[in-house]
């Protein structure tokens, strides 16, 4: 069964058979790169930077409803759609320098929803996940 999972632009998240939470980097199968999402008049799109060991660094676009990206035989990326994610931008005051978000206006930034699939042996780790303690 797929994983879906939301990724905002400019995040990672790794993939691999024998992935080692301690060193991502290496060991790792694909490390996949959101670098960007569109979310424009009903277009929805993801701008994948994909890096393996064998083939280096391929850029992909993904569309939602389209074809996805097969990674393997056995492991595919699609996109699903685009999810709104809300940040409040925090705002510095010039005397005291003082930082809050008093008065400013919250924004949306799109995350990517994609859906994962692979075998059952394949581990993902996104790039922001809390090591457990």
């Amino acid at each position: 069964m797929p994983l879906r999972i939301t990724r905002r632009a400019n995040s990672v998240f790794y993939g691999g058979e024998s992935l080692d939470p301690e060193d991502l980097e290496g060991t790792f199968d694909h490390r996949v790169w959101v670098r960007g999402v569109v979310d424009l008049d009903g277009r929805h799109e993801a701008i994948l930077n994909v890096h393996t060991k064998r083939k280096g660094h391929q850029d992909h676009v993904l569309t939602a409803g389209d074809e996805g990206l097969q990674l393997t035989d056995s492991v595919f990326v699609e996109m699903t759609g685009v999810q709104p994610y809300f940040v409040k931008p925090q705002v510095t005051c010039p005397e005291c320098g003082r930082s809050d978000g008093v008065g400013a206006k919250p924004f949306m930034l799109p995350s990517a929803k994609l859906l994962v699939g692979a075998p059952r042996n394949y581990q993902i780790v996104r790039d922001d996940a809390r090591k457990k303690k």
